[in-house]
């Protein structure tokens, strides 16, 4: 579908997320999402059900990670992210474009859904998906695109 150019526009630089800090109040809803989310690969009955095995795989898992960020301090993604959205944006407005680009995250805040309706509020008409994983698959791309939809 082709923009319009009369209509308020932002490009949402979706990324995969990581957390802001190796701290279990980071981590762990990092990897619930994950888990939730692979959770339809398993046979489970209800969400409810679902929820818990995520939980409980994410505090199985979550101290081990937060050692490998620690040993890295941190992961540099999120900030990463942030500045090539800036990047983008002053680089399109140089190029006369009007458009304001929000970064979203899949795993951890802030989340697609919640910068979709941060754009709507201020005002964006038309929002444009632009993943910027470094790779192409169901539970990335295409998983953060329906999330924009």
């Amino acid at each position: 579908m082709p923009l319009d150019p009369s209509r308020k526009t932002a490009v949402l630089a979706l990324n995969f997320g990581e957390p802001e800090t190796p701290t279990m109040e980071h981590v762990l809803p990092f990897l619930e999402r994950i888990f939730f989310q692979n959770a339809a690969l398993e046979p489970q009955e209800t969400d409810e059900a679902r929820r818990a095995r995520s939980r409980q795989l994410a505090e199985r898992r979550a101290p081990g990670l937060i050692e490998e960020y620690e040993a890295i301090g941190g992961s540099p993604l999120n900030a990463q992210a942030r500045a090539e959205s800036a990047g983008l944006e002053t680089e399109l407005r140089n190029r006369g474009h009007d458009v304001r680009v929000y970064t979203a995250y899949q795993y951890t805040e802030p989340l697609i859904a919640d910068v979709v309706r941060q754009a709507r509020a201020d005002g964006m008409e038309q929002l444009v998906g632009l993943t910027v994983y470094p790779l192409c698959g169901h539970s990335t791309n295409v998983a953060a695109l329906n999330d924009v939809a």
